[in-house]
């Protein structure tokens, strides 16, 4: 995350991601053919379309909001942001798949939301982010839903 940060500080996040996003899929392909597997299995056309469209969103969409908010907040910041997704995570399990939860579970859940309301009200690491900047970061953050 730190190199990410230092890497946005020159590189709009679009470009960053697309750069790392490339990058990560050359070497996938790499490996795969490396190991002696096929790289493009046989399989529908509209499966490849699916697949593509889901990264374009979920990476693509995800991971610029991402570096964004890492852009914004700083590094420190940003893991308490990235955190945020688990309470809705497991609200929607509860909603959707009728999970329970255990004591340990909530007492878990408590402690992040906590850390994210503690992180949220102050500036703890000495970076000079206009509250406005803040807000913003934490949108794109959640926004993220990594």
């Amino acid at each position: 995350m730190i190199l990410f940060k230092k890497a946005g500080e020159t590189v709009h996040p679009l470009a960053l991601n697309l750069f790392k996003d490339i990058l990560a899929l050359g070497l996938f392909i790499v490996t795969i053919a490396v190991m002696g597997d096929n790289p493009f299995p046989h399989a529908p056309q509209r499966d490849y379309l699916l697949l593509l469209l889901s990264g374009a969103i979920g990476i693509g969409l995800g991971d610029t909001l991402f570096l964004k908010s890492l852009n914004i907040l700083g590094a420190s910041i940003t893991s308490i942001v990235d955190c945020a997704y688990i309470p809705f995570v497991v609200g929607l399990s509860m909603i959707f798949l009728g999970d329970l939860l255990s004591v340990w579970q909530v007492v878990g859940i408590m402690a992040i939301v906590s850390s994210i309301l503690i992180v949220s009200i102050g500036n703890k690491d000495g970076n000079s982010v206009s509250h406005k900047d803040r807000v913003k970061g934490w949108i794109y953050g959640i926004s993220a839903w990594r």
